[in-house]
């Protein structure tokens, strides 16, 4: 493990306490938590991983499409009102097929949607995305976009995978909570 996810993990595990030993609480303190601790996630990712922007994407409950719940990194203001069809784009396909994607040239994927970039001014040169689940079933997708300095690789398919795999208690409490999907 290195050095910056064990920090990570540390920091992580400190700040959320609560939600990694989290019993019947509610309220708005565990909202306000959870909501937090989705704001950490990504913000400490989009740093461990060493990229350019990152998203979470939420799969609302009995809908087909994704809603951008938080983006960080650059041109995050342009994402805030983006939803994703099911199996459309990379994301939707990462979460309608519960798959990790890794698109180093997504000029010459056809599950890529320009429109994106065409909207919002940014240029994707790679992407990974990563769904994550509540119990058996996809919650959403963690993309992370612009890997600085090389193309993704299977380095960082594992790094994600350890850190979700950390995660998981206290992201599923965290998912039950939040307000990002209310």
């Amino acid at each position: 493990m290195s050095d910056s996810m064990a920090f990570a993990q540390d920091f992580l595990r400190q700040k959320y306490r609560r939600l990694f030993e989290v019993g019947d609480e509610m309220g708005a303190e565990m909202a306000a938590l959870s909501d937090q601790f989705f704001i950490d996630l990504l913000d400490s990712s989009l740093v461990l991983m060493g990229v350019e922007a990152a998203s979470i994407f939420f799969l609302r409950e009995g809908k087909d499409e994704l809603d951008v719940g938080l983006s960080t990194g650059a041109r995050k203001e342009d994402l805030s009102r983006i939803c994703i069809k099911l199996g459309i784009g990379v994301v939707g396909h990462a979460a309608k097929f519960d798959e990790v994607l890794v698109v180093n040239d997504p000029g010459k994927d056809m599950r890529f949607n320009r429109g994106f970039d065409r909207k919002t001014g940014f240029v994707t040169r790679n992407l990974l995305a990563y769904p994550f689940h509540e119990g058996s079933r996809v919650a959403g997708v963690l993309e992370f976009v612009n890997k600085v300095g090389r193309p993704f690789n299977d380095d960082d398919v594992a790094a994600v995978k350890g850190l979700f795999e950390f995660i998981g208690k206290p992201m599923a409490e965290a998912l039950k909570r939040t307000s990002f999907l209310h």
